[in-house]
């Protein structure tokens, strides 16, 4: 009789362990059928090494298994290349496969034993009893009290391992009883102790003999050092453990309550404490810093100054989600498992290794984090219905199926959970989710019927009263193969077919057909649809008319709407059912239009959310409260009614009253100095309703109001929607609004109200002047203003006066470029011509303190004015000296104490985004300043949002929307939520306030190619290493002068002026601190982000460590870019252009000057900064040109940056007075200090 000896037992356990725990499973089940067969010849001897096995397929087909273990020396690591083999086309492509498993699970229940001869009596073995005496297998014991925790040293030892795994563990009171999976066997293990005698005595399932050794193998694990299950084995050895941890945790004398509140439970595969009632979450002081162990007890502690590196932080983005259902053997569904995995890189959205279980919604490994916590909720859901509701259990299901499918791999694992560190071969997939129906079929077999339960997919039909290996189905859910996850959506057939399964098969003679249809067959169709191959039945088509019908009844707090279809006078069926329509008179089956049905139900789902979802058994359903929630019951009535559907039973249902009468209103309107007030009064029939009320109900969403007689009167919702647009601005007062006649535009909408006609004159008066407003009177540019204004500029000055006029401020939107300077300039010399004691403000950021300066200078130099920036006054009286004062918004928050003591004629807000925070200092500072009027300058009065609008309205007409929580809730939230009627009524409210031109609508009055300077101010830092660096050349050159002579040194001159450009660009260009900032960096970032809108632009630097610069704020900031210097090949150089002139993402090309300075088409920008200008116009002409030529449709704006007080300042000063270096196109190198004597460049480091 053939044995393993312990060498081969000792192999096989190890192939075993290392074998995938899916194949296994599978093997099992392949093995209990019976379906494994070895093989020997008879002449061979045993035991042998090499073992041969047919094992029977699920398809029916035999695979010819072969395994090999070695009789004397087991290796450490099984070969599943060496040691076994399968001529099944799995086993090829895996080297493994579940007929392997299978064979080996045969010689695990084999006999181990010392080798011996023996000859098989046949070719072809199963298993059978063992020739010789079974060995001793004692099951009582006796055990002294004070020895109990020897029990391990009584039980026998065998070498048989004890793989199991506990299901469940309980306590009795003389003893423990183990339920548990032993060497893939279901088993159960009993220990009594009886503590006066000493007896032990083990119980245990005999049916499976060759376990019992590892029964015992189990049991001395369990009574040993590791484990200690003698202290649990009686309820007095259980109360003196429970006695001792608590005088651990502090108890010293626990009380009988205080003993009965600590169990016992199995936590992983040890016997732990478990506490509950008072002393539920229980633990001592030790326990708590072993959870916490990682806490520190210093505060700062939790802000580390380096993050530290963990597993997890190194994987940060690198893993998929994935949801393993759990279906068992017999296909029992038992939950579903959110995990994650990394994937490969030929399929980046699947999941190959480093598989874990996924608990937090936010874990940072994920790829994407989106809509993973509602996924995470709807599988708690799942998970917690398992024993519940069935039908919410298959609407969750339904759910998780529609936003997994095609989006998420799917795997399918058994009925247990996943072990801790568990792998892709552990589960079973990934799996294509294929979504199935279900019929019954009548077929003939012979001389007997047979009703068959039919699952089909597009492809495949599957009869459920056959075994198929490949195919498990429970009841909605299954397996095809180890490819597809079966799922049946409709729940109203999966109700049947949990009727119909136990009862298949099911066949029965022809004489029992009639009275089966009757009984079975005919109700049963009402779940599931029926299909006939023995022609017992006639089908027919009629022409019927059809009737939608809708049945409402009511019980408790919950009213049902059950659909029918009536099909002309005799056929009523309810659409949710697939219920035969049976002409009883003729017994033919009628055909039931479906598409109709189909549209009927698709039009009910739509009534209400709550109807969404899979489709129900027999009834819609719906809460009382959402029922009457609303208008839903009238507005889905006029649905019915439109679409001619008959409603009955609606007489029947406890609902509310409507109000016969509309909504009638009068409203007055009265004109008072600054305001306009308008008196409202509301009336349902004779019930006077106050508006307040009526305000109310509106703003809550409600169409209806409950009136004094208890019925419900209709809110007059177009009506309301107007007077809206008035509280939104005004303020409400006890019986209308008070609004304010900045907003008289407003009152357009209620030109018919009572009392209007008092106030018609001054409204038309104001609308006159608004219409008018862009053919005003002409104002006269003054005559000291040293500028041509363009006719858009005229008209910008024409507003401004305007604005003047009736007191009013405003916000001057003009896109960058267009002059919105020198607008204002004009405005301040007129002021200050009308008014000899005009006293004006103009508040900038820092960076453009020099530039106003500059434009004064330019455009009106007979301004007095100051500039409140670095050496500044301390008093009032010395300020209010000057007609204008220039200041930065850090100077208004430091200096606020001395300007807000002064009274402006006029306050200028320049790059007025800078207020757009409502809770920064700047704008809080702002607005405490007194001004007769104030103006705001932007390019971008809006960059990212709508709300940014208040804060510069709220500056120029303080009030203008009352407070932000105001202008939140009437305007913000409900633009976001796409009420284009609030949007108009916002831009119908501000069209008077704001100016805005672009580029393009003032096309025709620009010159095509705009060039400017724009001035930077070096920060201390920077100004200090130039100052530095001018020095050291200036002594170096003088010497250099001395001693060779000023022709001979001039290439020490270019490489001083080469040092002192580098700094102004940024001083870490020469290698200085890389810490210090780039005024020239900062000014283009803003720009950038804050004046250019969604314009393109183009930067030439001659340096390319200063691109390289550019491009690291770029990356921080977010900006895309295209980049291009002299190390780009041509194929990337083409690439770039391509991408910048058609791509709308990419804003910004840097370009070094001298790599694209030519040859270059980029016709998509229409900006152009020169970083670093220099003596040379015809290059910098020919990088602006870039985008100023052929195909151009928009005008160019080309600014020169310049650092104030600095060599390019000096450069810029001598091309100006030296016309001769102006006109000429210079050479590079020595050639540009041709002419120049050595005091002119000495000058150039002074």
């Amino acid at each position: 009789m053939q044995f393993l000896t312990p060498n081969q037992s000792q192999l096989l356990n190890r192939l075993i362990s290392k074998y995938p725990n899916i194949l296994m499973e599978r093997g099992e089940n392949i093995y209990f059928r019976g379906q494994v067969h070895l093989l020997e010849e008879e002449e061979d001897e045993y035991p042998f090494e090499d073992f041969a096995f047919l094992v029977e397929g699920s398809s029916g087909n035999e695979y010819s298994v072969d395994l090999t273990l070695d009789l004397d020396k087991p290796r450490k690591t099984p070969s599943f290349y060496e040691d076994t083999f399968c001529d099944c086309p799995y086993f090829g492509d895996h080297a493994k496969c579940k007929h392997v498993a299978a064979a080996m699970i045969f010689l695990f229940n084999m006999e181990v034993n010392d080798p011996q001869l023996g000859f098989w009596g046949s070719t072809e073995f199963k298993a059978k009893p063992k020739g010789k005496e079974k060995p001793s297998y004692p099951t009582e014991f006796i055990v002294e009290k004070d020895e109990i925790s020897k029990i391990s040293e009584l039980l026998p030892s065998f070498e048989k391992e004890a793989r199991h795994r506990i299901y469940q563990i309980q306590f009795r009171p003389d003893g423990i009883r183990y339920a548990l999976e032993l060497q893939f066997y279901p088993i159960e293990i009993g220990v009594r102790y009886n503590e006066k005698t000493g007896a032990l005595k083990l119980t245990y399932t005999e049916s499976y003999s060759s376990v019992i050794p590892a029964v015992y193998t189990f049991l001395k694990e369990r009574f040993g050092d590791y484990y200690q299950d003698y202290w649990f084995l009686t309820e007095s050895l259980r109360n003196q453990v429970r006695r001792e941890k608590l005088q651990v945790l502090g108890f010293n004398s626990p009380s009988k309550k205080d003993l009965e509140q600590v169990d016992f439970t199995l936590r992983g595969d040890k016997i732990d404490f478990n506490f509950s009632g008072s002393l539920s979450g229980l633990m001592s002081a030790e326990n708590i810093l072993a959870k916490l162990k990682a806490f520190n007890q210093d505060p700062m502690a939790a802000f580390p100054a380096k993050m530290e590196e963990t597993p997890i932080t190194k994987e940060v983005g690198l893993y998929n989600l994935g949801m393993v259902f759990r279906i068992g053997f017999h296909s029992e569904f038992g939950g579903v498992i959110p995990i994650i995995g990394k994937p490969k890189k030929y399929d980046p959205t699947g999941i190959e290794t480093r598989l874990d279980v996924l608990s937090d919604p936010f874990d940072p490994r994920l790829k994407s984090q989106e809509g993973v916590e509602s996924l995470l909720l709807l599988a708690d859901s799942i998970n917690t219905r398992i024993d519940g509701d069935k039908e919410a259990l298959w609407k969750s299901l339904t759910s998780l199926v529609d936003r997994i499918q095609g989006k998420v791999p799917v795997f399918r694992f058994s009925i247990y959970e996943l072990r801790k560190n568990f792998s892709k071969r552990d589960l079973e997939g990934p799996l294509e989710i294929e979504e199935v129906n279900a019929a019954m079929k009548l077929t003939l077999l012979g001389k007997l019927y047979e009703l068959k339960l039919i699952i089909s997919t597009e492809e495949k039909e599957y009869d459920l009263g056959q075994s198929d290996n490949q195919f498990k189905f429970g009841n909605g859910i299954g397996i095809d193969g180890n490819k597809k996850l079966l799922f049946l959506r409709s729940y109203t057939i999966l109700k049947g077919i949990e009727i119909l399964r136990p009862l298949i098969p099911l066949r029965f003679v022809e004489s029992d057909l009639p009275l089966l249809f009757e009984k079975i067959i005919h109700p049963l169709s009402q779940f599931l649809p029926f299909q006939d191959e023995t022609d017992f039945l006639n089908f027919e088509v009629r022409e019927l008319k059809i009737e939608e019908q809708l049945y409402f009844s009511q019980a408790g707090g919950l009213i049902a709407l059950k659909p029918i279809i009536q099909y002309g006078e005799d056929f009523w069926v309810n659409p949710l059912s697939s219920e035969l329509m049976l002409d009883k008179e003729t017994g033919f089956v009628v055909e039931r239009n479906y598409d109709a049905e189909n549209d009927f139900l698709d039009f009910i789902q739509g009534l209400h959310p709550n109807f969404f979802g899979s489709r129900p058994l027999h009834s819609f359903t719906i809460k009382g409260v959402d029922f009457a929630s609303g208008t839903w019951f009238l507005e889905s009535f006029d649905q019915l009614s439109e679409r001619g559907v008959k409603v009955f039973g609606t007489e029947n249902l406890n609902i509310k009253r409507y109000s016969p009468f509309d909504a009638t209103v009068s409203m007055q309107v009265s004109s008072g100095l600054d305001w306009f007030d308008t008196q409202i009064e509301v009336n349902y029939g004779k019930e006077k309703v106050p508006f307040k009320k009526l305000k109310r109900a509106w703003q809550d969403g409600e169409s209806y109001i409950q009136l004094e007689d208890g019925s419900l009167g209709k809110v007059p919702q177009e009506w309301m929607k107007k007077v809206s647009r008035l509280l939104r601005a005004g303020e409400e007062t006890e019986e209308g609004v008070k609004l304010s006649k900045i907003h008289f535009m407003l009152m357009e909408d209620f030109e018919e109200s009572e009392g209007f006609a008092e106030v018609m004159a001054e409204i038309e008066s104001k609308k006159k002047k608004m219409k008018e407003f862009t053919g005003l009177p002409k104002v006269q540019v003054p005559d000291k203003l040293q500028a041509e204004l363009r006719p858009y500029q005229k008209s910008g000055l024409e507003w401004l006066n305007f604005l003047r006029e009736f007191g009013w401020g405003g916000i001057l939107a003009d896109d960058m470029g267009l002059g919105k300077t020198l607008q204002v300039i004009a405005l301040l010399t007129q002021l200050a011509d009308k008014n000899t004691g005009f006293r004006g403000l103009v508040v900038v950021p820092t960076t453009l303190i020099f530039n106003w300066k500059k434009e004064l200078d330019r455009f009106a130099p007979h301004l007095d004015y100051f500039i409140h920036h670095g050496e500044r006054y301390d008093t009032v009286e010395e300020l209010s000296k000057h007609q204008l004062v220039i200041t930065s918004y850090g100077l208004v928050i430091n200096d606020l104490e001395i300007l807000s003591q002064l009274e402006f004629d006029l306050i200028v807000a320049d790059e007025s985004q800078a207020i757009k925070n409502t809770s920064s200092l700047r704008y809080k500072s702002l607005l405490k300043l007194k001004g007769k009027q104030r103006l705001a300058l932007t390019g971008t009065p809006i960059e990212n949002g709508i709300h940014e609008l208040f804060a510069q309205m709220n500056f120029t007409n303080p009030g203008f929307f009352k407070t932000f929580g105001h202008f939140k809730e009437n305007y913000l939230l409900p633009i976001k939520k796409g009420e284009q009627e609030v949007t108009q009524t916002l831009k119908k409210q501000i069209i008077p306030f704001v100016l805005r031109r672009t580029k393009k609508e003032v096309l025709t009055e620009l010159p095509e190619k705009m060039e400017e300077f724009l001035y930077c101010e070096m920060g201390a830092e920077q100004r200090k290493i130039y100052e530095t660096y001018k020095a050291r050349y200036r002594e170096f050159l003088l010497k250099k002068f001395d001693e060779e002579g000023e022709n001979q040194s001039k290439m020490f001159v270019l490489e001083g002026l080469t040092k002192l450009r580098q700094i102004c660009d940024s001083p870490r260009l020469i290698g200085e601190s890389n810490h210090l900032s780039s005024s020239k960096i900062e000014v283009l970032k803003e720009h950038i982000l804050e004046k250019t809108g969604n314009h393109k632009i183009l930067v030439f630097s001659q340096f390319v460590k200063m691109l390289d610069l550019i491009q690291n704020e770029l990356q921080q900031s977010g900006i895309s870019y295209a980049y291009l210097d002299g190390k780009t090949s041509l194929k990337d150089r083409e690439k770039e252009v391509s991408k910048f002139q058609s791509d709308d993402e990419i804003r910004v090309f840097l370009i070094s000057l001298k790599a694209g300075g030519t040859g270059l088409n980029l016709t998509a920008a229409d900006y152009v900064y020169i970083v670093d200008p220099w003596w040379n116009p015809a290059v910098e002409n020919q990088a602006i040109d870039r985008c100023y030529r052929m195909g151009q449709e928009k005008h160019v704006m080309a600014y020169r940056m310049v650092c104030q007080e600095s060599i390019e300042e000096k450069i810029i000063a001598l091309k100006v007075t030296k016309t001769q270096l102006a006109d000429e196109v210079i050479a590079e190198g020595e050639g540009l200090l041709a002419g120049m004597d050595r005091e002119t460049m000495l000058n150039l480091f002074s």
